[in-house]
């Protein structure tokens, strides 16, 4: 009796052709599924960089602007300034 429930451990089930076609197909349709998720968080993603560059390029634009406009008040303070005399 015990030789059998020792044979019984022992032994390994074996699958059928279709069964493993069945798990294959199972776990082919969970990682398309968890591709379609990435992709979907990546393009996410894309667009969230795409406004947030958007952003830092005004900001970036609006400092450059702001210097210009200094540089040009400072430079016309500083500026020698001539004066025309009539012969």
């Amino acid at each position: 009796m015990e030789n059998d429930q020792s044979t019984n451990q022992n032994q390994t089930r074996t699958f059928t052709q279709d069964e493993v076609n069945r798990f294959l197909a199972d776990e082919k349709r969970a990682w398309q599924a968890r591709e379609a998720e990435l992709k979907a968080k990546a393009n996410k993603l894309d667009q969230y960089e795409a406004q947030t560059k958007t952003e830092i390029q005004k900001a970036q634009e609006a400092a450059a602007k702001e210097a210009a406009a200094r540089s040009a008040a400072e430079a016309g303070r500083d500026a020698p300034r001539l004066e025309l005399r009539r012969a």
